[in-house]
């Protein structure tokens, strides 16, 4: 994941990324939505945790992690992240 040039996500920016996530209910939308919009931007965990609690599904959130995670501007709080997770296996899957 190639995040050189990369500028941090703005409270706009995120605001304008949460509507268009919560725009369609599909996971497929919502998967290729944060595919487009993490292009040129790192985010806090604060702001990846936003994007992750307007999805339901556990896989859709871990193939979430898996884009947003490399660009996170505060990797050390990485375990609310984590803490997100009810079982065992997905905390292991998604712990930095």
């Amino acid at each position: 994941e190639v995040v050189a040039g990369a500028k941090a996500c703005s409270g706009e920016d995120l605001a304008s990324f949460l509507k268009a996530m919560e725009a369609d209910d599909a996971n497929d939308h919502k998967l290729a939505t944060v595919k487009s919009w993490k292009e040129g931007r790192l985010f806090s965990v604060s702001q990846i945790k936003a994007v992750l609690e307007t999805l339901a599904s556990v896989k859709t959130r871990r193939a979430i992690i898996d884009m947003l995670g490399p660009r996170a501007t505060d990797a050390k709080r990485g375990p609310e992240i984590v803490g997100m997770f009810k079982y065992e296996a997905d905390k292991e899957a998604v712990a930095p």
